[in-house]
């Protein structure tokens, strides 16, 4: 990723250009994932909120024409790893939750959940500043988290006591919980999901195989994240699924696209890219001589099992499973901000309609965070203006024209350095 810039100096700046708390878009075609239409529309925005429309806005608000533009609500990527960027020839960019919040911004992303982080002190203490100074921290994606990760190895004899006080003391977003029948038996993860509930907290499960996920489910999880890509999923435990409320968060980019990336260089051209990464970094994917024995492990299952994660979603999808959006970034193959359009861009491969896989990144990903995010009255004016209709092929959500994040016009060009 290009290096962010996070100076005092520059902050002042990218806060100064974004003071723009009131704001008319008109004659856009706003695309409203939740009900699946497309509408020729102006937007008011006010204090960072949309507003109903009131006669002759034009003479009192800054206006800007759309015409021919699209509008999407802020896309939210709903399972990050903020630490950084891995490439196929052993390198890795350093990051963290700030730098990741801006690289995020960059790529129209709004939002991340982070779902472990090492140090996780630091970035609770990013996200509450956040909260408690915006001013400062307008030029980032908005970051909730997890903190850290639970197994057998920081869960007491007691996890749902043990998961009550992690509550009680960082107050996490939600609680991630990493499962396998070595790692975390399915009486104490039942015990840890049942203090997170207690508490009001969401859980994300992380899965190794589809047996864990009837586990996870069957014990109350929230949301359960992966797919087990040595087989399709079961009937048995999609019919378990399916009578459940819980949520998928494949991770389809972290599970299918290193190998789509070392395969097809078209993908490396993304204009998003062009702007995250310089292109000495993305031209590692393309010489496999210099490839990591790591990378060409990863390389040689995804290249096998693609085919399995792609039919389990259909599958999920067919049984009415709601899906949500996450990458899982930090991972072999993926890069911070541009996985998520990669992710829906994939779900959409596996037959997902675009409509639903456009909804898990932005309406139904909001809706998980509790977030009000969308176009109608009330909403947070977080929007994502496109050149091109995502619906008549979703990977126009690469192609920004400009991002809107709390009501303020972010200048893009300010979170990279330039070339």
């Amino acid at each position: 990723m290009r290096k962010f810039w996070l100076t005092t100096l520059l902050s002042m700046l990218c806060a100064s250009s974004a003071q723009a708390d009131s704001l008319l878009l008109q004659n856009a075609n706003v695309v409203d994932p939740k009900f699946k239409t497309i509408q020729k529309r102006d937007i008011l925005i006010l204090d960072g909120r949309i507003t109903a429309q009131k006669t002759n806005v034009e003479k009192k608000y800054r206006t800007i024409d759309l015409a021919g533009k699209y509008i999407i609500p802020g896309l939210i990527d709903l399972h990050v790893h903020c630490g950084g960027n891995p490439f196929p020839d052993g390198t890795y960019e350093d990051l963290g939750p700030e730098p990741t919040a801006k690289a995020m911004l960059y790529s129209g992303v709004v939002a991340y959940l982070d779902l472990f982080y090492g140090d996780f002190a630091q970035i609770f203490r990013a996200r509450n500043l956040q909260q408690t100074e915006p001013s400062k921290h307008r030029d980032e994606a908005d970051i909730y988290c997890a903190g850290t990760g639970w197994g057998n190895w920081n869960l007491t004899k007691d996890p749902q006591a043990a998961v009550e006080s992690y509550i009680d003391r960082w107050k996490p977003d939600v609680i991630k919980l990493i499962y396998g029948r070595d790692s975390l038996d399915k009486v104490n993860l039942a015990k840890a999901i049942k203090g997170a509930t207690k508490k009001g907290v969401k859980t994300v499960v992380h899965i190794g195989s589809w047996e864990h996920g009837q586990d996870a489910i069957e014990s109350g999880a929230t949301a359960v994240t992966h797919f087990f890509d040595d087989e399709v999923i079961p009937n048995e435990v999609l019919k378990v699924w399916a009578k459940s409320k819980a949520v998928s968060i494949p991770t389809l980019a972290a599970q299918c696209d290193l190998a789509n990336l070392t395969s097809k260089p078209l993908l490396l051209k993304s204009k998003i890219l062009d702007g995250l990464e310089p292109a000495s970094r993305l031209a590692t994917y393309l010489h496999k001589d210099k490839f990591t024995k790591k990378t060409l492990s990863v390389l040689k299952w995804q290249k096998e099992d693609t085919q399995n994660d792609m039919k389990s979603l259909k599958k999920l999808a067919d049984a009415h499973v709601q899906i949500l959006a996450g990458s899982d970034t930090g991972n072999p193959g993926t890069i911070q901000g541009f996985s998520l359009h990669r992710e829906i861009k994939l779900m959409q491969d596996a037959g997902y309609s675009t409509w639903d896989a456009l909804a898990s990144a932005t309406t139904k990903a909001a809706a998980f965070l509790g977030r009000p995010s969308g176009i109608k009255d009330g909403d947070f004016a977080e929007l994502v203006v496109l050149d091109a209709n995502p619906i008549q092929d979703i990977a126009n959500t690469q192609r920004i024209h400009n991002v809107i994040h709390h009501g303020n016009i972010i200048d893009r060009s300010a979170l990279v350095a330039p070339k």
